[in-house]
């Protein structure tokens, strides 16, 4: 046994030896002859370049046939790889090998790209042929029973048509048969189109193709191919039988797929946009039959003649979370691309056409004609249920939609020559669209439409809106109008206009307080109207016997708008009120839908407004005021306002009449007149930079009645509420240029002091006012102010005042005083005052005197000076007779008072009087009321009364032997005390200290001010 399987081994070693020989001798043998069999071949039959890399011959490989490998083979057509293959391996008989009869049983390809590719200029690139003049002596005569391709791809570029194709082909298996006439290949092949482009719009991606019972014959005497089969894409079944011929650059042609009642979902899963779609196909029984022939001659850069009808069936639409379905869809229709296969010879035709929901229905037959500028023919039926199309596509920005609407149309004709249009008898457009109890909301506007019913016409060109009625948030309104021409609104190159006139009318209507604020606010008035059509005039009229906004009620409404692309003319705006009327007339001017000027003439005549009503019960609150908002350059203004009566926080304000002009961001008031409850204001102003810091300038004339301050600042008060002092300061948004202001009153009132024939002249600039002259009587005397108020960074308002006067009656001075009824009295005082001083005092935000802050000096003259019974001197004179001193004659020609905050100091000054020369200081403080020392000469007391009574007015002194006392109000009595001559000069020396301090820090502030370049008063 084992002899005999050593002997078997020897033998088959000996046998393998023998065929691995075999092969190698054959190899060797044969290879010079089959490379230059294979070039010949390929020489002989392809004009264009080929290489391989090699051709090898193997008998092992598909043992007992031959197989002749051939590596690396490339075919390119100039710079264009046209077909490349990693490995062809051609089966053969050995025995036919040895006789040189070069009959393949099989053909492998493996890893084969075939490229076609056509330039933008339509220049052809393919495998070019050997041109044979004797083409029946050179019949190509070949058998082969199998012809095997795996992971092989075509690829078809025309970058002229921007059309790609690419097929990925995962294995096909052909046989090959070839007669006198005919070289046929028959079988089949699977693979995948991985990209379709056509005109450089993606159609499909990645769908399974396959090739079944597939035949492509190749004519030999007069190149004719003939092809048939039925291709799959996906699970859609495409029969496909036809002829082509090459002729010249291109082919003539004659090919026709017919795809019959098959499931049209097969068909809609190879439309990419499908898997995105929101509708999905539901009826299993859904069919598409079509049949498309394609005829004539193509070429890179030309198109053939296609033919094609369909028909749909069956089908159902559905929208994942709507209750609705699309239902019973067919449409049964033809296309074609014409006599010049193109745009301008296309048609469709829509043999017939419906869908239904529920009870919406469409029906619809007709054709287009000339896609490039299309002739129409259609006739369409339909009945729309908006509760139903709103579930199913959601219209915008209306919400809760319900109703019918009934569209009947026949249209024939071109849309965009409308002279053709109405001249041809057979071409006419006829329409009506019927609304039948529709309701709807527009909840971004809180509009609510109801019961909205009537009819909207097409004749021809024309458009008929007819007895359009219903109701907006409860109020009735109708539509009437009517567009003239309407086809330039649907076709932009056209150079005629539509003509459109609409007619509103509207019962009684309130506009919603809660109307939405949009997201983003203009930063301008300015907007975009490139929206309105450029073929368009509008006219709209609007009428309404009455509009509510809140509390505000418009009894009557009258309005009148015509706008075409360029303008915008406002005519006959015209608002009733109960208590007045506002007209308004204007125009705005467009250039490509930007606005480059408007004009806007205001005109508001009423006899009674109430603001405080109109600002907090009617008008909208919003949380936050908006910024960034600015008025544009282009705007023109000019408004005329009178008001007989206004209410504003209360206060009636009377006879209000302005008229003002805005332009380029200046604002020009001409007049602004106001009477209220102390007199009448008229002012004029001038506003200019608006866009950037307005700089105000103008002037007031302010005429008051008799008025009392404290009525005055309790009106001021009511009328503008308190600042809160503790907020931090803002920077003023505007600057004061020079404004004139002219204040007259006969007389001004406040607690006991009366100031009459009141004259005064201000300018305010900056933050400051100057008082340039005030002029009134007072006390008897005229009073001459002069001053400057200025802010600073301590307190909000600081005011420099100059003083002067004359003839001013003492006892009207002390009469005025408060509080001084038991010290001292009208009836105590006699004698004229001359006055003249400076005074610098503060306000804070609410302009409340700041008492903390006051300082000032005043110089006072006393002439004709008496003092009756007055219990200091008569006290302290006690020892006279009565008689004396009842009445006595006092003078001082300079009396200097100081003033510091709650403090007033009256340093030593001699009054010279009829009986004795007195020597007088004075002090006051929120302490001590009223307090004075007196100083009196006794041995002037010894001089005859008539010399004594001559020397007053001289200039005295207190001389000789002297009385001291001292006055001080307790409980508001004044109390009068004999005083030693040592305190007496113990609070000279006080009152002259404190004299200096408050002299030191006076002259300090006012050269500050002069440093700082204010010019005092």
């Amino acid at each position: 046994m084992k002899k005999s399987v050593k002997v078997i081994s020897i033998i088959l070693v000996i046998l393998v030896g023998v065929v691995v020989l075999q092969d190698w001798v054959v190899n060797v043998i044969f290879h010079d002859r089959i490379l230059t069999e294979i070039e010949l071949l390929l020489n002989e039959n392809i004009e264009s370049q080929v290489s391989f890399k090699d051709a090898r011959l193997s008998t092992l490989r598909n043992f007992p046939t031959a197989t002749i490998t051939v590596d690396s083979l490339v075919i390119s057509e100039g710079s264009h790889r046209i077909l490349s293959a990693s490995e062809i391996a051609l089966q053969l008989n050995l025995f036919d090998l040895l006789e040189e009869h070069y009959i393949f049983n099989r053909v492998e390809l493996d890893g084969a790209e075939f490229n076609v590719f056509i330039d933008s200029l339509g220049g052809k690139h393919m495998i070019k042929g050997t041109a044979h003049p004797d083409k029946a002596s050179r019949a190509f005569m070949l058998h082969i029973p199998e012809i095997s391709i795996v992971n092989a791809s075509i690829i078809v570029t025309n970058a002229f048509k921007k059309n790609h194709m690419r097929i990925s082909i995962d294995e096909g298996l052909f046989n090959m048969r070839s007669s006198s006439d005919l070289i046929s290949f028959e079988g089949d092949a699977l693979g995948t189109l991985d990209t379709l482009v056509n005109k450089g719009k993606l159609m499909v991606t990645d769908v399974k193709v396959a090739a079944e019972n597939s035949a492509f014959r190749i004519g030999q005497v007069d190149r004719r191919n003939f092809f048939d089969g039925v291709l799959k894409l996906g699970e859609a079944h495409v029969k496909v039988d036809g002829v082509l011929k090459p002729v010249s650059n291109g082919n003539i042609m004659d090919v026709t797929l017919e795809g019959a009642e098959a499931d049209l979902n097969n068909y809609l899963a190879l439309i990419p946009n499908m898997k995105s779609f929101h509708f999905k196909q539901t009826n299993p029984d859904a069919r598409l039959t079509f049949r498309l022939k394609v005829t004539g001659y193509v070429d890179p850069v030309s198109y053939p003649s296609m033919d094609m009808d369909f028909k749909l069936n069956y089908a159902n639409f559905a929208k994942v979370g709507s209750p609705y379905v699309i239902r019973d869809v067919y449409i049964n229709g033809a296309y074609s691309n014409g006599e010049e296969k193109g745009p301008k010879t296309s048609y469709l035709v829509i043999k017939n056409g419906e869908a239904r929901i529920e009870e919406s229905f469409v029906q619809l037959f007709g054709s287009l004609v000339n896609f490039e500028d299309p002739m129409i023919d259609l006739d369409l039926q339909t009945e729309l249920n908006l509760k139903e199309l709103n579930e199913i596509f959601t219209l915008p920005k209306v919400a809760h939609l319900e109703g019918l609407v009934r569209v009947k149309m026949d249209l024939e004709g071109k849309l965009s020559d409308r002279e053709n249009f109405t001249d041809m008898s057979t071409r006419h457009f006829n329409g009506l669209i019927e609304f039948i109890n529709v309701n709807g909301a527009a909840d971004s506007l809180t509009f609510v439409m109801n019961d909205l019913n009537g009819k909207v016409e097409v004749l021809n060109e024309n458009i008929r809106f007819d007895h359009i009625r219903g109701k907006l948030n409860g109020s009735t309104f109708g539509l009437n109008g009517l567009v003239d021409n309407f086809f330039p609104l649907i076709n932009d190159s056209s150079a005629n206009i539509s003509q459109a006139d609409l007619v509103i009318d509207l019962d009684e209507f309130d506009i919603p307080k809660t109307l939405k604020e949009p997201d983003q606010i203009p930063d301008t008035l300015g907007f975009d109207y490139s929206f309105f059509p450029k073929n368009l005039n509008l006219g709209l009229k609007l009428s309404s016997k009455r509009i509510g906004f809140g509390d505000i009620n418009i009894e009557r409404v009258t309005m009148g708008v015509k706008m075409n692309a360029d303008s915008v003319l406002l005519r006959r705006f015209h608002f009733w009120f109960r208590n007045g009327e506002i007209r308004m007339r204007g125009a705005g001017h467009f250039k490509n839908g930007i606005n480059v000027r408007n004009g806007v003439s205001f005109d508001a005549d009423f006899r009674y407004l109430n603001i405080d009503t109109l600002m907090t019960q009617a008008l909208p609150k919003s949380a936050k005021p908006k910024e960034g908002f600015s008025i544009p350059e282009n705007l023109y203004l000019l408004a005329n306002i009178d008001v007989d009566k206004l209410i504003y926080h209360g206060k009636v304000f009377n006879h209000i009449d302005l008229m003002a002009t805005y332009k380029r961001h200046n604002l020009n008031i001409d007049h602004i007149n106001v009477g209220f409850d102390f007199g009448r204001l008229s002012s004029a102003w001038k506003i200019s930079e608006l866009d950037t810091k307005p700089v105000l300038d103008g002037h007031a004339r302010l005429t008051l009645d008799t008025v009392d301050i404290i009525t005055m600042r309790a009106y001021y008060a009511d009328l503008i509420p308190k600042k809160d002092s503790a907020k931090e300061k803002k920077a003023r948004k505007f600057e004061i240029k020079d404004v004139d202001i002219h204040v007259s009153s006969p007389m001004i009132r406040h607690k006991k002091i009366a100031v009459t024939d009141f004259v005064t002249d201000l300018v305010l600039y900056n933050e400051n006012m100057k008082l340039t002259q005030a002029n009134f009587g007072l006390f008897g005397g005229e009073f001459k102010l002069t001053g400057l108020l200025e802010h600073s960074d301590t307190v909000h308002v600081m005011s420099t005042a100059r003083l002067s006067a004359k003839n001013i009656h003492a006892s009207q001075v002390v009469a005025s005083l408060p509080n001084t009824e038991n010290m001292i009295s009208a009836d105590h005082v006699k004698g004229i005052l001359e006055v003249d001083g400076l005074l610098i005092l503060s306000y804070d935000e609410n302009l409340v005197h700041q008492q903390k802050d006051m300082i000032g000096r005043i110089k006072l003259k006393l002439d004709d000076g008496e003092l009756i019974d007055f219990k200091p001197i008569t006290h302290s004179l006690k020892f006279l007779k009565k008689s004396t001193l009842d009445t006595i004659f006092m003078a001082n020609q300079e009396i200097d008072v100081l003033f510091h905050n709650d403090e007033i100091l009256v340093p030593s000054t001699v009054f010279s009087s009829n009986v004795t020369n007195i020597e007088f200081m004075g002090y006051h403080n929120n302490e001590v009321n009223l307090g004075f020392n007196l100083r009196v000469s006794v041995s002037d007391l010894l001089k005859p009364e008539k010399k004594k009574k001559a020397k007053v007015g001289a200039r005295a002194a207190v001389k000789g032997i002297n009385y001291y006392l001292s006055a001080r109000t307790i409980d508001d009595e004044l109390k009068v005390d004999p005083l030693k001559r040592k305190e007496y000069f113990w609070h000279q020396k006080l009152l002259d200290t404190r004299y200096k301090q408050i002299d030191v820090i006076l002259n300090y502030k006012l050269e500050t001010y002069r440093a700082q370049g204010i010019t005092l008063p």
